[in-house]
């Protein structure tokens, strides 16, 4: 189960960190910038299978293809951003976590301006 070997990689990681901690501070913020890729690449395969699932859905639902790619593009980014400032956070840079969150937000919502506006666009259809 990839559970398990998530589970594990964060449990090595955390232990291994507490032991170079006070050893070498740098090194162990390595090991968890380690583990939290390790664990990344684990889950690669399911979020390709969600964005497969999606994929599939679009297709037999006659939904625009672009819109499923940007809606997929979300979510991953929305990630990357939630990790990105959690390690930020967990390394004691909290005035860094809270700019790379404010960039994420405005990223995101530029990103979704084409499905606000297919949104606008169909409700002024119905309206007409």
């Amino acid at each position: 189960m990839i559970i398990l070997k998530v589970i594990s990689v964060a449990i090595i990681s955390v232990v291994a960190y507490s032991y170079l901690k006070s050893i070498n501070s740098e090194i162990s913020t390595l090991t968890l910038l380690g583990g939290g890729i390790i664990i990344l690449l684990l889950t690669i395969s399911h979020v390709i299978s969600v964005a497969n699932f999606f994929k599939e859905l679009s297709i037999s639902l006659n939904v625009d293809l672009s819109l499923i790619n940007l809606l997929i593009k979300v979510i991953a980014i929305s990630y990357m951003i939630e990790f990105a400032v959690n390690l930020c956070e967990e390394v004691g840079a909290k005035s860094i976590s809270s700019k790379v969150s404010f960039a994420g937000r405005v990223i995101l919502f530029t990103m979704t301006l084409p499905i606000i506006k297919n949104l606008f666009e169909v409700v002024l259809s119905f309206i007409e």
